[in-house]
């Protein structure tokens, strides 16, 4: 028989159904429900469900069996229109769509506390031994701001003994993609997770759709992340994390006007205080690359390599207090092509971040687009890159080499605050004294 299915959040059914489901905007579904009794165990199928969850489509078949050691959920689901902002609910971001005639939240439902980034709703782990599940997601394609180069999103899901695994958990961005394995223990407290994740092949001309001059831009990034961490949040998970992280981008374009079209403002400041206003700068590559301990993640090798200049950054980001604290000196390859030559400092926090110059507070106002125009910390880290044409220039090839280096979760890869790898590194991209 046909059967309709709608409330606040499919978090809500688990007190009445048992079944052990996320955080969602308001869903309504209505699909076939079809069911067998066997002695020692019950089979539900709910089959060919169509619905929405806030704004999104969504489509399906789930079949649930009753049992010991535990029930078991397991299905496929698919988007074909998927909303982005209905996402923020399931990493305890962002609030129930604000078209929902209930805004009343459920339980453990939230957001980034007041003034931070960082979702900090806890995860629902008490829930996780009472069900085990295999769930495959689709997002054929998503719907999101014009800026925001997301793609597509596919994972799967397993939990089984309260241990939950997403793996893989991929995004397609910049016709390229992000994949992350997440594995999170909830038998324990706090909860144990490992955090392992490449970039590959993130087109630049792509990431910027709006911007005409980065069309121009052959380049791409790619990276890595491997981080061992404890906590009871996504905001939790990434305070406590220790291990490395790595980042690289090759060939692209910068200028002020460039950051400002694709309103990166305090990029576009930081741009043309470094080249001057109208100057397009070619960026040969750039590598950031970092340690991490109990969610500190400090430089190991932040750089820059253009025609004209190499531009280092160094200091920390503290990913539990959401706090930066960096400096970004430009060492010239020819001082004449600077308009700045004192180092810049960026503090504050990832939600009001500021920019200053060594010699004064010249510059109050800032935005987050400096962490990703210069550590990127959004994109976190990187993988090898094979780069026939940087493989040659005196600046990259060391930091491409470096590239070469795995990440390592834990305490291997947080070990000494900057590898030999990363020292040899750092000293051959250094230019010459002139």
């Amino acid at each position: 028989f046909q059967v309709l299915l709608k409330g606040a959040s499919m978090a809500d059914l688990y007190d009445l159904t048992g079944l052990v489901l996320p955080n969602t905007p308001r869903f309504e579904t209505n699909g076939r429900l079809t069911g067998s009794l066997e002695p020692e165990r019950a089979v539900w199928e709910y089959t060919n469900f169509n619905g929405k969850v806030g704004q999104s489509d969504l489509h399906g078949s789930l079949k649930y069996t009753s049992g010991k050691p535990r029930p078991r959920l397991v299905g496929t689901m698919t988007s074909n229109q998927l909303r982005l902002a209905d996402l923020g609910p399931t990493i305890g971001a962002g609030k129930a769509d604000a078209a929902s005639p209930d805004p009343s939240p459920s339980p453990k439902r939230g957001r980034a506390p007041r003034g931070k980034v960082l979702p900090d709703s806890k995860f629902a782990a008490e829930r996780w031994n009472a069900m085990d599940m295999d769930i495959t997601f689709k997002g054929r394609h998503i719907i999101r701001p014009e800026s925001l180069p997301l793609e597509d999103l596919s994972l799967r899901a397993v939990m089984e003994n309260a241990q939950l695994k997403l793996a893989p958990l991929t995004f397609g961005v910049a016709e390229g993609k992000i994949e992350s394995q997440v594995s999170i223990d909830g038998r324990t407290a706090p909860l144990k997770a490992q955090i392992r994740g490449t970039v590959q092949g993130l087109q630049l001309s792509a990431m910027f759709p709006k911007v005409q001059l980065m069309k121009k831009s052959f380049g791409h990034m790619d990276g890595a992340i491997a981080l061992e961490s404890t906590g009871s949040s996504m905001a939790g998970l990434l305070g406590e994390g220790t291990g490395e992280m790595r980042l690289y981008v090759r060939d692209g374009t910068l200028s002020k006007q460039m950051l400002d079209l694709a309103a990166l403002n305090v990029g576009s400041i930081i741009v043309g205080k470094l080249f001057g206003d109208d100057k397009e700068v070619h960026l040969r590559c750039a590598v950031a690359d970092f340690t991490v301990v109990k969610g500190l993640a400090t430089t190991r090798v932040v750089k820059m390599s253009t025609e004209d200049a190499i531009v280092e950054a160094t200091g920390t980001i503290d990913l539990g207090t959401e706090e930066l604290d960096l400096r970004i000196k430009p060492e010239s390859l020819e001082w004449k092509f600077f308009s700045l030559r004192s180092p810049l400092y960026v503090k504050g926090t990832f939600g009001n971040p500021n920019v200053g110059v060594e010699a004064g507070p010249l510059l109050l106002r800032a935005g987050a687009a400096v962490v990703a125009a210069v550590v990127a910390p959004a994109a976190l880290a990187l993988v090898p890159l094979t780069v026939p044409a940087a493989d040659d220039d005196t600046h990259c090839k060391p930091l491409l080499d470096l590239g070469k280096q795995p990440v390592k979760a834990g305490a291997k890869g947080a070990a000494g605050t900057e590898s030999q790898p990363a020292r040899q590194a750092a000293s051959k991209a250094a230019p010459a004294a002139r």
